[in-house]
């Protein structure tokens, strides 16, 4: 693509016309590699197995991918603005009426310390445990997680991604797995 813009001034009391050219081709080419990155990017968010949710400095959501909306049961209207916590249906965010961050278990919050964390220390996190007790089907279930958290953006409006992967199964494997251990260790000692 060429831009042509003609600008026109006086010269000793003539006019006179200057043609720039301007090649935009480059301009067109990086804003198409830009969309195309832009559009990647969002297919990964969207589609990857582990809950991924972008909140601001108040711990309130501005994005969440597929697999959180699943998790959470509920249609990304109903999520936006507010805390993981609140989403994700934990105990503490019943606790009190101002919700998640507000309960007599969030100042304990391992998820809730690791963002805040990220926050004041711009820096990201990698796989720390934590566990969140989840309001399932009438009764309280303990789901474990492995949290990340990215620093997006440092500067404003301030935002950090925090990524959630399950590890309840292989918790639970590895209780019953320690129990095997510790009776097959309790006989051994017993035969005598």
């Amino acid at each position: 693509d060429i831009r042509v813009k003609i600008r026109v001034s006086e010269i000793g009391g003539k006019k006179v016309f200057h043609n720039i050219f301007k090649d935009i081709t480059d301009v067109k080419r990086n804003e198409a590699a830009l969309r195309e990155s832009k559009d990647k990017l969002q297919i990964i968010f969207d589609n990857a197995p582990a809950i991924m949710l972008l909140v601001n400095e108040d711990s309130e959501i501005l994005k969440i991918n597929e697999t959180g909306l699943i998790a959470a049961g509920r249609p990304m209207e109903e999520t936006v603005e507010l805390r993981n916590g609140d989403v994700m249906n934990c105990v503490g965010s019943f606790q009190d009426s101002r919700g998640c961050g507000h309960g007599l278990n969030c100042q304990t919050c391992k998820i809730r310390d690791t963002v805040e964390r990220t926050f004041a220390e711009k820096r990201n996190f990698y796989k720390v445990e934590a566990q969140l007790d989840i309001i399932e089907q009438g009764g309280t279930v303990t789901h474990h997680f492995l949290i990340s958290t990215s620093v997006v953006r440092s500067d404003e409006p301030r935002t950090v991604l925090v990524t959630f992967d399950e590890i309840t199964g292989f918790k639970k494997a590895q209780e019953e797995k320690q129990a095997i251990d510790r009776r097959f260790r309790e006989l051994f000692n017993n035969m005598g």
